[in-house]
């Protein structure tokens, strides 16, 4: 509703080897210009030619850059302007070098979102209880960017805070010993007053003394009963859809295996969280029963050639023996729960309240999942936008252009 300016610094003579790079800025900002209904404004500035613009340029963070040339067999340094400052009233994001384009729509259309937003919605991350805290979610944390406050909300010592006017989304990770009776009573209260929550259950954490399993209760299952879910007892494995491990070296190779207990689940159905993704790598998942068949969506699962085995056997990648094949069948990993609706909210199996997303898994977001698969972390963004019923960023996050 008001008006943005993006500046793009570059020099009139760059290298070919960065001549696509330009071409893709000009395409994409020209794009978003003429979508803007003139609420975007777009200067192209040269600071090798106009002193004012080189001067301007390095008032906003932007710096000329070298860029190494192969000529005549040999290397040449170049050196040249290539950034974008996005201005908007006294705000200003800056990228100093545009070095790659695949996200960089995302990127302007989160910079802008974040600037013209008067209030942004809270997240908040729920602590206590061996739950997760914010820091070990840091991928989730620096994919929602500055579009969201975020805030932290002990659920042992101060669960009283959570209100739907103290968050819009509860972020719930994977809490090891049970909720009491007075925080699931919050929680409860909050999801039953609008408020929306992303859910992550384990079945297992492991031991610090052994790479051993040990069984662990969240607290949580009345709380998803009363949504139509139940979190399935044993950890998932899928004897066809998994990642691989490496085993280390045996001489002069290296040893890779598949792990079966590390599933790479697939697309359920279409939803907006799931939008443009293929897959989504989990580790020592929890399977999810859905009992309730019209409020709940299945978002993520596995082939169907897996099952669910006990959380005490040993989940070494070199003793991990096959499982019985004669019970395989597809594993729900994730769902979406949408609150019931005027017609139906009379009825006692009706979800009440605020969405809810549940992942039978919280390894997905730690950093060595996060990074092998990064469709982990857009997944989770998506799903927080989602939870917080704004859409708008899903589509651009989960496409890659090239």
């Amino acid at each position: 509703h008001d008006l943005v300016q993006v500046k793009f610094f570059v020099s009139g003579e760059l290298p070919p080897e960065v001549q696509l790079v330009v071409r893709d800025v000009r395409d994409l900002v020209g794009d978003m210009r003429r979508a803007s209904n003139g609420k975007l404004r777009v200067v192209e500035l040269n600071p090798d030619a106009d002193t004012t613009a080189q001067r301007e340029a390095s008032s906003l963070g932007v710096q000329p850059t070298e860029f190494n040339v192969l000529r005549d067999n040999e290397f040449q340094v170049k050196r040249g302007w290539l950034g974008l400052a996005v201005t908007y009233a006294n705000e200003r994001r800056v990228i100093p070098i545009v070095d790659r384009t695949d996200d960089l729509e995302l990127q302007l259309a989160s910079d802008i979102a974040s600037m013209t937003t008067t209030k942004k919605p809270t997240v908040a991350f729920l602590t206590g209880f061996g739950a997760k805290n914010p820091y070990e979610l840091r991928a989730l944390q620096q994919a929602l960017g500055g579009r969201y406050e975020t805030r932290t909300i002990d659920l042992q010592q101060n669960a009283a805070q959570l209100t739907p006017d103290s968050a819009r989304v509860a972020v719930v990770a994977a809490p090891t010993t049970p909720l009491d009776s007075n925080a699931a009573r919050q929680l409860n209260g909050f999801l039953d007053r609008g408020g929306a929550a992303l859910v992550l259950v384990e079945n297992m954490k492991l031991s610090q003394q052994t790479p051993m399993p040990e069984p662990v209760s969240s607290g949580l299952d009345s709380l998803l009963a009363r949504r139509g879910i139940t979190v399935k007892p044993g950890i998932v494995y899928d004897l066809r859809s998994h990642a691989n491990v490496s085993l280390g070296r045996q001489g002069i190779f290296s040893l890779v295996r598949g792990y079966p207990l590390w599933p790479i689940a697939l697309k359920a159905e279409d939803h907006p969280t799931t939008r443009d993704l293929a897959n989504l790598g989990l580790g020592w998942a929890a399977a999810l029963a859905v009992r309730d068949t019209v409020h709940v969506r299945p978002l993520w699962r596995t082939s169907d050639a897996a099952g669910t085995r006990p959380v005490e056997l040993p989940i070494d990648p070199r003793f991990v023996a096959p499982a019985q094949t004669d019970t395989l069948r597809s594993q729900v990993v994730a769902v979406a729960v949408e609150p019931a609706r005027a017609a139906d909210a009379k009825r006692p199996a009706a979800p009440r309240g605020g969405r809810m997303i549940v992942v039978g898994d919280a390894d997905f977001l730690d950093d060595q999942f996060a990074e092998t698969n990064p469709q982990n972390v857009i997944f989770a963004a998506n799903a927080v936008d989602w939870l917080a019923q704004d859409e708008t960023l899903i589509g651009i996050r989960s496409k890659h252009r090239e």
